[in-house]
């Protein structure tokens, strides 16, 4: 008798060993050898990596199935909209459908040329339908908005002429800003009146002929005409400095991009063959910032809000030293150059210093007949007394925790340091002592919980809900407009009398990538921008939010910050400012503040706590500088 085999089916679960990194690095090498372009693979490389960040975060790599259900529900019902910014007020849960089906799109497309190179059998995101997104209707120009359109440029500037060349241009044929962009001086044939589209700057990869009307024809020969470029100049002869999203990490301050780009526009005046691209990455910055610097396409310029180690380690920043003499060196604040320097060597220059302390209604204080607090004792003992139900005592944030910078705050105003060298040094019995007053004034009841927003929106302050909030001189103008005079400020409180109080110092700073082949011209506009152009730093740090401009020369010379509250703020900051370095990295940051939760909120030991918080920043260290 035949014997048979039976060979049993298949499984087609995607829970195998799956490399989804390394994946993505392959699918993203397949669409340059595709001949994608780079805004294409750009836009996947952002989408895949943030959906990347989520399934490392959350433990899911290799159980891909899991992975893009979870993610979709998070992106959902969950993800805070822009809650990567910490100036930012947003309180709306759930991305848009529209979003969300884009992310949907962007993982489909990964997952079939997954599939299609046998590196995974099904494509999970197949079992993820779309969401119905609401159908919006929009509205064109009028004749008037046109016309009004038109008339903004300033056409007796180059940057005027070009941009109302530009919109001529593109109103007579349609051209794609992309394909506008890229051309050069030999696809106009300005005799017969025609623009060669070429395959390589068309969308659908297919050269055309567009013709162009005789008012669009006399605007370009004006234009070449201005800036002495003839016919055979069919190549671009500039160095070309893109800026990635060097001013929006800061969202929320409206005007930010509009003075960006105008900055850019002014030194492209004053600089000629220069162009700059200001780009803004919404999202989460700082994974596309790391995907970007590792590819060819990454930005020249970037913002940061303190220098990474890593990317030191790595060679990702170039060296600023020789954009500072001993002038301006001495000009800038120390606490904001802490957080840009290492090993002596200067990664970014600060853009803006963002203080935080303490702020308080005077008349609060009165009635009780307290002083402004100066040791923890007494900021606990004023949280009680201006505790009047309705009114809370103080608020630090909703978590009862605050900020990190609150962890820092507390160990400088014990006397401690977070690192001695590379020594974690921040368990210290003082340390120890401030972290369980920490705990005994969370479970005081004193503390606002349940907010409308954040510690980082003046609204329960302003609104009564509070008499003391931490909070940043972002908020004083609104602050001061709410409550007038009836607004003190004080840093973050001492221990004792033996230790000093503190401000917190955050800045925003701006780096050069240090594998750019226009690294020495990105290096010189940002020279132009932080350290040789007052009028900018007080544009930036005062116009569109409100920051103090970390040269002292700046800073002294801006008339919103000479009276009031925002002049002691500034002096304070000049006193007490303290801040971290390149050396102290997130995941010591996690450590540390994850451990003093387990005390303020769970009532852990505090010594275990920090003990364990102190093992594990140790061993970071070692691990970063060979110890």
């Amino acid at each position: 008798m035949a014997k048979f085999e039976f060979l049993a089916r298949t499984n087609d679960n995607t829970t195998r060993n799956f490399d989804l990194e390394k994946t993505i690095i392959l699918f993203l090498d397949d669409k340059k050898l595709q001949k994608r372009s780079e805004k294409t693979i750009k836009t996947y490389r952002v989408a895949l990596a943030h959906y990347t960040k989520y399934c490392n975060d959350h433990d899911l790599n290799g159980n891909e199935q899991d992975c893009v259900r979870q993610y979709i529900h998070y992106m959902t019902f969950e993800k805070v909209k822009w809650d990567d910014h910490p100036t930012n007020i947003s309180t709306t849960v759930g991305v848009s459908p529209r979003s969300i089906n884009n992310a949907i799109r962007f993982i489909r497309v990964f997952y079939n040329w997954a599939v299609s190179k046998k590196y995974i059998n099904h494509n999970p995101a197949n079992d993820v339908g779309l969401q119905k997104e609401n159908q919006e209707s929009f509205e064109i120009f009028t004749d008037d908005e046109m016309e009004s359109l038109l008339n903004s440029p300033r056409r007796r500037s180059y940057t005027g002429m070009r941009d109302y060349t530009m919109m001529v241009l593109m109103i007579d044929t349609g051209l794609r800003v992309g394909e506008m962009t890229n051309l050069v001086r030999g696809d106009f044939d300005l005799t017969y009146r025609q623009i060669n589209i070429r395959a390589e700057i068309s969308k659908s990869k297919r050269s055309r002929v567009v013709p162009i009307s005789r008012t669009t024809a006399n605007l370009l020969q004006d234009l070449f005409d201005y800036t002495n470029i003839v016919e055979d100049d069919t190549e671009e002869c500039k160095d070309e400095i893109r800026g990635y999203n060097v001013y929006f990490s800061l969202s929320g301050e409206e005007g930010t991009f509009e003075a960006a780009t105008r900055y850019a526009e002014e030194y492209s005046e004053l600089t000629p063959g220069v162009t700059i691209e200001v780009e803004w990455v919404p999202g989460d910055y700082n994974a596309a910032l790391n995907a970007a610097l590792l590819t060819d396409e990454g930005p020249d310029v970037f913002e940061v809000q303190t220098v990474d180690v890593a990317r030191v380690n790595a060679g990702q920043l170039a060296p600023l030293n020789d954009l500072f003499d001993d002038d301006v060196l001495a000009d800038f604040s120390q606490t904001a150059l802490d957080r840009v320097i290492v090993d002596d060597s200067i990664y970014s220059i600060p853009m803006i210093v963002d203080p935080q302390l303490i702020y308080y209604r005077k008349s609060a204080l009165e009635e009780a007949g307290l002083e402004p607090p100066a040791t923890i004792d007494e900021l606990m003992a004023a949280a009680a007394a201006l505790d009047s139900g309705r009114v809370k005592g103080l608020f630090l944030g909703n978590d009862q925790i605050g900020p990190p910078w609150i962890t820092y705050v507390s160990a400088f105003a014990s006397g401690a340091e977070l690192l001695d060298g590379v020594e974690a040094a921040f368990n210290t019995d003082a340390n120890v002592e401030m972290l369980t007053k920490r705990a005994e004034l969370a479970q005081s009841g004193n503390l606002l919980v349940g907010a409308p927003t954040e510690w980082w929106d003046p609204t329960a302050l302003n609104d009564g809900l509070t008499n003391m909030q931490w909070i940043g001189l972002w908020a004083a103008p609104t602050i001061i407009a709410a409550h007038g005079d009836d607004i003190g400020v004080v840093p973050w409180p001492a221990l004792d009398e033996a230790n000093e109080p503190v401000v917190w110092v955050g800045t925003w700073n701006e780096s050069v990538n240090a594998n750019s082949p226009n690294a020495d011209a990105a290096k010189e506009y940002v020279k132009w921008l932080w350290i040789d152009n007052t009028d900018v730093q007080q544009d930036w740090s005062l116009s569109y939010g409100f920051h103090i401009p970390p040269r002292a020369s700046a800073a002294a010379s801006a008339e919103p910050l000479q009276s009031g509250i925002p002049l002691e703020i500034v002096k304070l900051t000049e006193q007490y400012g303290r801040s971290i370095t390149p050396m102290w990295t997130g995941a010591m940051q996690s450590a540390l503040r994850d451990a003093q939760a387990e005390v303020i909120l769970n009532g852990a030991d505090a010594v275990e706590q920090m003990n364990s918080a102190e093992e594990t920043v140790q061993g970071e260290l070692d691990a970063l500088f060979g110890g």
